[in-house]
């Protein structure tokens, strides 16, 4: 006979329910314990203050996983964090009392003016930076800054990307925003091979034959030479503080030249400045057109850009919540971790990686969250230290009160 399943709230159980019973086995919540059960907290620079007075204090370790699966499952408020651990079974593996919510006033002093996709329209905001792996997508290095724009990050995020993974990779790719004569020589300097893409400026330009990138250098005798083999020589040296560089002007000097019309207004004749980054400019483009280098280059779009799109889109980031520099950085640290724990789940879920706590005493120079790296797979090694190493450099100088609460 059909009947109906219903539910008797009066029923009790024989045996006292277990939480781990009520959790799927690959849950990512299981993942995200794991994953923070295997640091080395003290290493990352979390620590508790112990005091006689007042309430017991959570646990550092537990409240790093609730922020953490907060941000796993796009909840950034104390708020949405303690509705969830009363009323979602899978965080009661991490359970929170939160504290009250921090208003906080729009204002934000560290805030800069940026242009935003609309070129009409500013907004005050900041510049979030990542570095990910080209091959296992993760990644290795983040930072915010304050700069409007990409111009002086480079070597900073290559630094980053060194002490994180102990070394730079065998080629960096990035885009027109880092294209910086000063940055591109420091690179240079330091040996360490990066392919950036050139502003249309730089490049030859069959649609405007008399565009300054069409005229010639030549070396040896320190002059340019126009598409027709007219002489620009040197006139004069300006210095542009605001740029910090020098700029050498050269000057045509051919007055009954048929072109003139064509090519210039200036009624002194045609000029073209240049600057003491103008032979690093000059290899990064005659790089470029290597077969292989162009083809790295084409890449930079489908490594990177996903990166922010996941970020935006799938964790529904579109602003930060918090105020202050040193705040928002901590939170865009939170979601790049988020973002590689995404990416790492898929290999635990399949148990194609393991995580282990830390054995008590670990080496000083062991930066892998499992010791000595024997049971993780060793193409995921880096994705492990760089998510140490991303912790590490927000927590350490920190104390659980100063980590920042988002509204």
């Amino acid at each position: 006979m059909a009947h109906l399943i219903d539910v008797d709230y009066a029923e009790q159980f024989v045996l006292p329910p277990c939480i781990e019973d009520w959790i799927a086995p690959t849950h990512p919540t299981r993942f995200i314990r794991a994953f923070v059960d295997a640091l080395d907290l003290e290493a990352v620079g979390i620590t508790w203050a112990s005091g006689e007075g007042g309430r017991p204090a959570y646990a550092p370790g537990l409240l790093l996983k609730v922020w953490l699966y907060g941000y796993y499952e796009r909840m950034r408020s104390c708020r949405k964090l303690e509705q969830a651990c009363r009323g979602r079974v899978q965080a009661a593996l991490a359970a929170l009392d939160a504290a009250d919510e921090k208003h906080l006033h729009p204002a934000d002093a560290d805030a800069r003016v940026m242009k935003c996709r609309d070129p009409n329209r500013n907004a005050f905001a900041y510049n979030g930076q990542a570095v990910a792996d080209a091959r296992s997508g993760i990644i290795v290095a983040c930072d915010v800054v304050q700069d409007c724009n990409d111009e002086h990050q480079l070597n900073a995020m290559l630094d980053t990307v060194a002490e994180q993974a102990g070394q730079t990779a065998q080629r960096t790719v990035g885009d027109t925003g880092y294209a910086n004569g000063a940055e591109l020589a420091q690179a240079e300097a330091a040996q360490r091979e990066v392919v950036i893409a050139l502003p249309q400026s730089v490049r030859p330009n069959s649609d405007k034959p008399y565009a300054g990138s069409n005229f010639t250098y030549d070396a040896e005798r320190d002059v340019y030479m126009c598409p027709h083999g007219g002489e620009l020589t040197l006139r004069g040296v300006r210095e542009r503080k605001d740029k910090g560089y020098v700029l050498h002007r050269y000057r045509c000097a051919v007055k009954d030249c048929p072109h003139r019309d064509q090519c210039t207004k200036d009624p002194k004749g045609r000029t073209i400045e240049r600057n003491q980054y103008a032979d690093v400019i000059q290899r990064q483009y005659d790089k470029q057109q290597l077969p292989h280098v162009k083809a790295d280059l084409a890449k930079r779009g489908y490594l990177i850009e996903p990166v922010f799109a996941f970020i935006k889109q799938h964790l529904g980031f579109r602003r930060f919540t918090l105020s202050g520099l040193d705040n928002v950085r901590t939170q865009w640290s939170l979601l790049c971790t988020t973002y590689n724990l995404h990416k790492l789940y898929q290999h635990w879920q399949h148990r194609k990686l393991r995580l282990d706590a830390p054995k008590p005493t670990p080496s000083p120079n062991t930066f892998c969250l499992i010791p000595g790296g024997s049971r993780i797979h060793h193409a995921l090694q880096p994705a492990y230290d760089a998510l140490f190493f991303q912790l590490r450099s927000r927590f350490r100088t920190r104390s659980p009160q100063q980590i920042p609460c988002a509204p």
